[in-house]
C-alpha cells in the first residue's frame, strides 16, 4: 500500500480553499481514481462543489443535494456567487444553480469586493458587476482580484497599472518595476529592475534602453525579446534600444556568443549575427555550438551526414558517420568520430585530419575492436593525438599518433625518426598549467618496449642516448600545484641525472634517485645522504630524518619523527636553521611566489619567505592557490566566522604580495573561466538571491557584486544583469520601503517578514515599518501565526531550543524541539529526539504528547489529521497506513481508517474509504458517499446508503 503525502494533500486543499484555481486540478484526493464520486471540493459559504459521471454541482453540509450536477464545471461561492461552465462558456449561478450571469465569458474568476475578473475569448481580461455589467472593458493582458478597492492589472505591452472600483487608472507604474501582492491596504510588493549593462575590460560601459519588453540571451548589440503570439512563444531580435531589427519571429533562441545565436525558424535551425543575418542557413534539424564557436549541424533528410560550419559561415568539414566527441584543449578543439579519424582545428584556423587507425589501413573488424580510445595531450601549443593498438599476433602495443604545432603536423608516428626506433610517445605535460610553455623541458618522451628512450625537442627533432633507461617512476604528466620546470630528470645505468631541452646533462647520472624539478629544486639521495639540489647541479646536504617540503626561493619546511616542524635556508653558506611559528601542526603542499600557508590550533593563515603572518592564523580551512594561464593570481582564503558576512565564512584573495586585496566577504571567490583577461568572480547571497561581481587580481572593482548574472561575450565584452531590488510601495507609486536586498517572502496583511536592515536585524511589516531590538515597534493585532521563531543548538542535546518573538521583539514563547509549521489556530507541530516523538504545541505554552500517529498536520477547523500504520493482521496481510484527526486535547476523535483526506472547512471534511470518495462531519459521521448502480452507472448515496441521485428507479437492463 503505497504511502500518502500528507503535506503535499493539505497544500493543494489550502489552494482550493482560496479559489485560485478550476475545482478539477485542486479538488481530487489521492487513491480515489475509481470513486464514484470524482472531485470534493471544500465549503465556502455552506456549500461544496463536486463532481460525478462527468459534471458538477453541489452539496450542502448536511450532505443533501443542494444543486444537481447540470453544469460543466464550477467553482466554490464567494459573495453569494459561483463561476460556473456549460458548453464551454463561464457564467455566475447564485445558491440555488440560477444563472445570475449568463455564461458568455472564456474564463471566470471568484467575485470580490462585489467585482469579478473575466477573460473574453480573445484571452483578455475585463471586470464585471455582480450585474454582468463591464466595469473595466476585455482589454488587459491580466487583472488580479480586488482587495482594499483596488485591482492590479497589466496590459499587453507588459505595463502594470493600478485600477480603482470604478474601473479608473489610479497609477501607472514605471516599467521598471514588477508590483506584486498586496501586502497591507494600498501597500504592495515591488521589485526594481535594472537594465543589463554592457562591460569592457578597457573600462568602457553602455547600458541597454530600460523599457517594458522583456530582455533574454542578449549580445554586444541586440537581444531577443520574448512575445506571445496565437498562445505560442515568439523571439523579437531588438537593438539597444529596444527596436525591432528584423521582421522573422523565431521560434527558439539562444545566448549571443561572440555575437552569434543559434535560432529555430519553424521547425528548422539556424545561426544569426545581431544583425538578424543569417551565418548559418536555417535549414538544419539540429545546431550545436562547438567549444571552439564553430557549429555542427544535423541535415534534415535522414542520414549520419554531419557539417561543421566556421563563424564566418564556411563549411569546414563533413562528416559522414554520427555526433563525433569534441573536446577543448586552449586553442585546439579535438573531433573524433567514424571510427578512429580525428580532426584538428586551431583558435588560428588552421585544420588538420588524422587517421589513426591501427595498420593495415582496412584492419579487420578484430583488429579495429584491438585499438584503444583516442588520447589527447596538450601543453601551451603543443598537441599530442594518439590511439594505441595491439600489433596482430603480437603482445607488442603500436600507436598512431600526430604531434601538432599551430601550424604544422611536427612528427608522427610514420615519421623516419620514430618508424621502428619507439614505439610509445608521452608529451611532458603540468596539468595545474597546461598554457605554460615549458621552455626548460624537451616536448616529449619517446620509448620502446619500456627500455630504449628518446626526447622530442621544440623543433620536432628526436634525441636519443643509448645511456638513457625508461623508468616506471617517471611520469609526463605532472599534476602538481606548483609550475613544473626543467631539466628533466633521466636515468642511465643505475644512476639519475637530468636533461636540458636538447637532450644535453644538465646534471650528470650521479643519484641514487631524483625528484622533478619544482621552483628550481629537487630532492635526491646518493649514497645515502639526502640531497637537495638546484637546477645548475649545485647541492646541499639535508638531514636524514624528515619529511621535506620545497617552500621556495632555497627555503625547506621540515617535519621530524616527533611530527615538530623546523625550517631550513639553503644558500652559500650551506644549510642555515631558521627560526618559525612554534606549534606548527601542518604546511601546505608549496609555497608559491614566497607565501605558504600554515596551520595552527587556532586555524590556517599564510606565511611569507621570512616565516612571518602576512595572513594571520584563524581560517578554518587552507587557503588555495588561484592559477589563470599558468599566471598565480593569489590565495582564496577564508575568515575567521566572527569576521564573515552571513551564516558562513567569507571569501577573500590575498594577493602574491601579500596583501589582501578583496575583503573576505562573499560566499564564494574563483577565477573566472573562458575570459580574454583573468577576473576573479565572486558571489554573496542576501534576501534568497545571489549577487554575482568580477574583480581584476589587483583588486579593483570591474563589474560590482550586484549582478543577477554575467556572461562573457568574447573580444573583452562583458553582460551584466543587475541583480533586482525589493521594497514596498503604495498605491501612489511612492516608495514606503525603499528598494533593498529583502526577501519579503513571509510579508502580508497579517504577518511579517524577517530581514537586515542597515546591516541589523529587523522585522518589516507590510507598510513598511520597521521595528528592531534597538528600536522596537508594538503590533497589538499580530497573531501566533506571524510570530518569527529562531532554534538555538544546545551541546549535549538532541532538540534544538525555539524562541518565538513578536514584532516588538519581545519573547512571546520558548519551546523545545523542532516545529514542522507556523502556527495555524493557535496550535503548531512540535518533534523532538530526532523526529520520533510528535506533539501539539500551544502558543500560551500547552504542550499535547508525545502522540502515538506517525504524522500530525496543522490543526484546521479544530481538529488535526494524524497518520497511523495499522500493523498486519487476519484480515490484513500487510501494514497499512491510515488517517483520522484528533482534537487539540489529543483525543482521537476519528479513528484512522480512511486512505486520504482532506482538512476540515466549515465543520465538513472530503475522505476516501476503501476507494470511494465521501463527506464526514466533525464526528466522523458518513453525510454522503458514491456508489455504482449496475457496476456502471455513477450514483449519489447518503450516510445510509440510499440514492439521492440520479431521481429515478434503477434499471439494469
Amino acid at each position: 500500500m503505497s504511502t500518502l503525502p500528507v503535506a503535499r494533500l493539505v497544500a493543494v486543499l489550502a489552494l482550493c480553499a482560496a479559489f485560485p484555481l478550476h475545482a478539477e486540478y485542486a479538488c481530487k484526493l489521492p487513491q480515489s481514481e475509481y470513486s464514484a464520486i470524482e472531485d470534493l471540493c471544500p465549503f465556502s459559504e455552506g456549500l461544496a462543489a463536486f463532481s460525478i459521471g462527468g459534471a458538477w454541482g453541489y452539496l450542502d453540509r448536511q450532505g443533501r443535494l443542494a444543486i444537481p450536477p447540470t453544469f460543466d464545471e464550477t467553482q466554490g461561492f464567494s459573495e453569494g456567487l459561483a463561476p460556473a461552465a456549460a458548453d464551454d462558456k463561464w457564467g455566475y449561478i447564485d445558491s440555488t444553480g440560477r444563472w445570475a450571469i449568463a455564461p458568455t465569458h472564456r474564463e471566470a474568476r471568484h467575485f470580490s469586493e462585489g467585482l469579478a475578473v473575466v477573460e473574453n475569448e480573445d484571452g483578455q481580461d475585463g471586470v464585471i458587476d455582480r450585474n454582468g455589467r463591464w466595469i473595466v472593458p476585455p482589454g488587459y493582458m491580466l487583472i488580479e482580484p480586488y482587495a482594499n478597492g483596488l485591482a492590479l492589472a497589466r496590459t499587453k505591452a507588459w505595463r502594470q497599472e493600478l485600477l480603482d472600483r470604478q474601473g479608473r487608472i489610479v497609477h501607472r507604474f514605471a516599467d521598471d518595476l514588477d508590483i506584486g501582492a498586496q501586502v497591507w491596504p494600498g501597500h504592495f510588493k515591488a521589485t526594481q529592475k535594472f537594465a543589463p549593462e554592457l562591460h569592457h575590460g578597457d573600462g568602457r560601459r553602455q547600458a541597454l534602453a530600460s523599457d517594458s519588453a522583456p530582455r533574454e540571451h542578449c549580445g554586444r548589440q541586440a537581444c531577443f525579446s520574448e512575445k506571445k503570439e496565437n498562445d505560442e512563444t515568439r523571439y523579437r531580435l531588438i537593438d539597444g534600444q529596444g527596436r525591432e531589427i528584423v521582421a522573422t519571429r523565431f521560434s527558439e533562441a539562444a545566448d549571443f556568443t561572440r555575437g552569434q545565436a543559434t535560432v529555430r525558424v519553424g521547425k528548422s535551425y539556424g545561426v544569426i549575427d545581431e544583425a538578424g543575418k543569417f551565418i548559418v542557413p536555417a535549414e538544419f534539424e539540429r545546431i550545436d555550438a562547438l567549444p571552439n564557436g564553430m557549429y555542427l549541424t544535423m541535415p534534415k533528410v535522414e542520414g549520419t551526414t554531419r557539417h561543421i560550419f566556421d563563424r564566418q559561415g564556411k563549411e569546414r568539414l563533413v562528416l559522414q558517420c554520427q555526433w563525433p566527441d569534441s573536446r577543448q584543449y586552449g586553442d585546439w578543439l579535438v573531433l573524433s568520430a567514424c571510427g578512429s579519424q580525428a580532426w584538428v582545428f586551431h583558435a588560428a584556423g588552421q585544420q588538420f585530419a588524422l587517421d589513426l587507425r591501427p595498420p593495415p589501413v582496412k584492419p579487420t573488424a578484430d583488429e579495429e575492436e584491438d585499438a584503444a580510445p583516442i588520447q589527447i595531450a596538450a601543453q601551451a601549443d603543443r598537441l599530442l593525438v594518439q590511439r594505441r593498438y595491439t600489433k596482430p599476433d603480437s603482445y607488442v602495443d603500436g600507436v598512431r599518433f600526430a604531434l601538432l604545432t599551430p601550424d604544422k603536423v611536427l612528427l608522427t608516428d610514420s615519421s623516419p625518426a620514430f618508424a621502428g626506433q619507439f614505439d610509445g610517445i608521452d608529451l611532458i605535460t603540468d596539468q595545474q598549467h597546461p598554457r605554460r610553455h615549458l621552455t626548460d623541458l624537451p616536448l616529449a618522451r619517446l620509448h620502446k618496449g619500456y627500455k630504449t628512450v628518446g626526447i622530442v625537442t621544440a623543433d620536432g627533432n628526436i634525441v636519443s642516448d643509448l645511456a638513457w633507461q625508461y623508468d616506471r617512476n617517471s611520469d609526463s604528466n605532472y599534476n602538481g600545484r606548483l609550475p613544473l620546470h626543467g631539466p628533466l630528470v633521466m636515468k642511465a645505468g643505475d644512476k639519475f641525472g637530468a636533461i636540458t631541452a636538447t637532450g644535453a646533462w644538465a646534471i650528470p647520472p650521479r643519484y641514487n634517485s631524483l625528484g622533478d624539478f619544482i621552483d628550481g629544486l629537487a630532492l635526491a639521495r646518493s649514497d645515502g645522504q639526502r640531497l637537495a639540489i638546484d637546477s645548475h647541479g649545485r647541492s646541499w646536504p639535508l638531514p636524514e630524518e624528515g619529511r621535506y617540503q620545497r617552500l621556495g626561493n632555497g627555503l625547506l619546511a621540515d617535519k621530524n619523527a616527533d611530527d615538530e616542524s623546523r625550517f631550513l635556508r639553503l644558500g652559500n653558506d650551506g644549510v642555515t636553521p631558521v627560526p618559525g611559528p612554534e606549534d606548527i601542526e601542518d604546511l601546505g603542499n608549496a609555497a608559491i611566489a614566497g607565501l605558504v600557508p600554515a596551520r595552527l590550533k587556532s586555524g590556517w593563515g599564510v606565511l611569507d619567505n621570512e616565516l612571518r603572518w602576512v595572513l594571520p592564523p584563524t581560517s578554518r580551512r587552507e587557503p588555495e592557490a588561484l592559477w589563470q594561464e599558468g599566471k598565480f593570481l593569489g590565495w582564496r582564503f577564508e575568515a575567521a566566522p566572527a569576521e564573515a558576512h552571513g551564516e558562513s565564512a567569507g571569501s577573500g584573495l590575498l594577493a602574491p604580495d601579500g596583501k589582501v586585496v578583496i575583503a573576505p566577504r562573499y560566499h564564494s571567490l574563483r577565477v573566472l573561466e573562458d575570459a580574454d583577461v583573468a577576473l576573479i568572480e565572486v558571489e554573496e547571497h542576501a534576501g534568497g538571491e545571489t549577487y554575482r561581481g568580477l574583480f581584476r587580481p589587483d583588486g579593483s572593482q570591474f563589474i560590482a557584486p550586484a549582478q543577477a548574472n554575467i556572461r562573457a561575450l568574447g573580444d573583452g565584452w562583458f553582460l551584466a544583469q543587475p541583480q533586482t531590488l525589493t521594497g514596498i510601495m503604495d498605491s501612489a507609486g511612492r516608495w514606503v520601503l525603499a528598494p533593498g536586498r529583502y526577501r519579503l517572502s513571509e510579508l502580508s496583511p497579517a504577518g511579517y517578514a524577517r530581514e537586515t536592515v542597515a546591516g541589523e536585524p529587523a522585522y518589516v511589516r507590510g507598510d513598511g515599518s520597521i521595528s528592531t531590538s534597538s528600536q522596537p515597534l508594538a503590533w497589538p493585532e499580530e497573531t501566533a501565526a506571524a510570530w518569527q521563531k529562531t532554534e538555538t543548538e544546545i551541546e549535549g542535546e538532541s532538540d534544538p531550543l525555539l524562541t518565538y518573538r513578536g514584532f516588538d521583539w519581545q519573547q512571546r514563547l520558548q519551546l523545545r524541539g523542532e516545529a514542522l509549521h507556523d502556527f495555524a489556530e493557535g496550535w503548531t507541530v512540535l518533534t523532538r529526539h530526532y523526529r520520533e516523538q510528535r506533539y501539539l504545541a500551544g502558543s500560551d505554552g500547552r504542550l499535547v504528547g508525545p502522540l502515538p500517529y506517525d504524522e500530525v498536520e496543522p490543526v484546521s477547523g479544530g481538529l488535526a489529521m494524524v497518520v497511523k500504520t495499522l500493523p498486519a493482521g487476519p484480515r490484513q496481510p500487510e501494514a497499512i497506513q491510515r488517517i483520522g484527526f484528533i482534537d487539540t486535547r489529543g483525543k482521537l476523535v476519528i479513528p484512522p481508517r480512511y486512505e486520504a483526506a482532506s482538512n476540515f472547512s466549515e465543520g465538513r471534511a472530503a475522505v476516501v474509504y476503501q476507494g470511494n470518495l465521501g463527506l464526514i462531519d466533525e464526528r466522523g459521521k458518513l453525510l454522503v458517499h458514491g456508489g455504482w448502480r449496475c457496476g456502471t452507472q455513477a450514483v449519489l448515496l447518503d450516510g445510509q446508503g440510499k440514492a439521492i441521485w440520479p431521481a429515478g428507479k434503477a434499471s439494469c437492463r
